[in-house]
């Protein structure tokens, strides 16, 4: 944890680098879920109009 601190003092491009992927992985959840929103909503659309 200390080791991680001076890396944060000595290099602020790393960390904002870091810090940047994590956002990025946020991102591609979020698309992720979404899509599989879109996908579950649109396949028991289909699957209520077969039923019905």
């Amino acid at each position: 944890m200390i080791n991680l601190a001076l890396c944060y003092e000595c290099e602020p491009r790393l960390s904002l680098s870091f810090l940047l992927c994590l956002l990025g992985f946020q991102l591609f959840f979020d698309i992720l879920l979404l899509y599989f929103l879109i996908i579950g909503s649109s396949l028991s659309r289909f699957i209520i109009q077969s039923v019905a």
